[in-house]
């Protein structure tokens, strides 16, 4: 049985939650499987 987990950020450039969402996940036991960062204007996602 596997389980998935989705996660969506947005927030404004230069404040990227990547390496901390990325620390939390590792911290918990699981894996990061891909990672996408997108500039939207201003805005990261």
């Amino acid at each position: 049985n596997e389980n998935h987990l989705l996660i969506n950020a947005y927030t404004t450039h230069p404040a990227s939650p990547l390496l901390s969402v990325s620390r939390r996940i590792s911290e918990s036991g699981c894996n990061l499987t891909d990672a996408r960062l997108s500039t939207v204007g201003r805005d990261v996602s």
